[in-house]
């Protein structure tokens, strides 16, 4: 049996004026495994592993028409569209194109191309500007991580047993982490002078 995938490696990612070179694939994983965590929306499945140009990202290609994108499925599928754009809120997506939306064989519509996030300078770039900001957009978050108004928001260094990434993240969806394990960021080193205790140092001026 053969399966059609997309193959994205790291030797052939070129650096960009807002994010880091050597990353981008893993970037990819780190939404697919927030996509899945969440249940919503559907995205490719997606594998980091070595392939014949090096390591990167295998994701499972989908079948889909061509002339099918976010602008023509819009009034078809606004529900599953307002989705895509409060995850792309929550990964900030910096790249939703029209044509990053497809629509398959068996009418459900998918989003691709989740490369450029977790972006460093906490920038959101998208398409989908009929749900920005609106009321009926925030009512549309599911209650149980729908972020209260009143409250401020942390942007983190995050990471997973693969990946790191950066996130901007709600007080009320804090976590505290009890690991006591050192985080293995890398963007440590260039925030932090060291560490005391338990303590991060912050670079002295």
């Amino acid at each position: 049996m053969c399966i059609r995938d997309s193959y994205k490696p790291l030797r052939g990612e070129r650096p960009l004026v807002d994010f880091f070179t050597g990353n981008l694939f893993s970037r990819e994983k780190a939404a697919y495994e927030i996509s899945k965590f969440f249940g919503w929306p559907s995205l490719p499945p997606l594998i980091i592993r070595e392939g014949p140009y090096g390591l990167g990202s295998f994701q499972l290609f989908i079948k889909h028409n061509p002339k099918e994108n976010y602008f023509t499925l819009y009034e078809s599928h606004k529900e599953d569209l307002k989705k895509v754009i409060i995850f792309d809120f929550i990964i900030l997506n910096t790249d939703r194109k029209a044509g990053s939306i497809i629509l398959d064989d068996s009418n459900e519509i998918w989003a691709i191309d989740q490369a450029l996030t977790f972006n460093p300078y906490t920038r959101f770039r998208t398409v989908m500007f009929e749900f920005n900001n609106s009321e009926e957009w925030y009512q549309s978050i599911p209650k149980e991580v729908r972020p209260r108004k009143d409250q401020p928001f942390y942007h983190l260094l995050a990471e997973s047993n693969d990946v790191t990434y950066e996130a901007y993240v709600s007080e009320q969806n804090l976590l505290l982490d009890q690991s006591k394990k050192p985080v293995k960021h890398p963007l440590i080193e260039e925030i932090f002078s060291g560490k005391k205790g338990s303590s991060y140092l912050k670079i002295s001026n």
